[in-house]
């Protein structure tokens, strides 16, 4: 293998290997949701600080095993989350999944150090689960006036 070729994770977890120790913990997902910002709006929140130059390289976000269209990706002030806009809105019944390729995504943490690949991994849904939401179909509103 071309040492040119390996990512910063690699030497580290390569030296850790070599010198017994433990390698740094590196940047990966935290936990992930949908439904407390809006029935499109994935929010993921990682590890660490997590940079990139497209928040959308890499990652798939499937919604009932189906790949979304991701038609944007933000990070946010707090710069271990970021919010994934996709085109077709979720309802309470259907399951949503976070995955990145590292080998099409360039996260990274405030270091350099990329972030390893992330398996299909599942969020938690919480559509209809909040009074403030109308949107779904079994979601309440209580503001009613006479």
């Amino acid at each position: 293998m071309d040492h040119a070729h390996l990512r910063p994770s690699h030497w580290r977890h390569l030296l850790s290997l070599i010198f017994g120790e433990a390698a740094p913990s590196a940047l990966g997902f935290s936990a992930g949701h949908i439904g407390d910002v809006a029935t499109t709006t994935v929010e993921v929140h990682f590890s660490g600080n997590v940079n990139a130059s497209d928040y959308t390289a890499g990652v798939t976000i499937r919604k009932n095993a189906v790949a979304q269209t991701i038609s944007s990706a933000t990070r946010q002030a707090d710069h271990t989350q970021v919010f994934y806009v996709i085109a077709a809105a979720v309802d309470v019944d259907d399951t949503v999944t976070f995955e990145y390729d590292d080998d099409t995504g360039d996260y990274a943490d405030d270091l350099a150090a990329q972030m390893a690949d992330i398996a299909e991994t599942s969020t938690t849904n919480y559509v209809g689960s909040h009074l403030y939401f109308d949107t779904a179909d079994d979601a309440v509103w209580i503001g009613a006036t006479a």
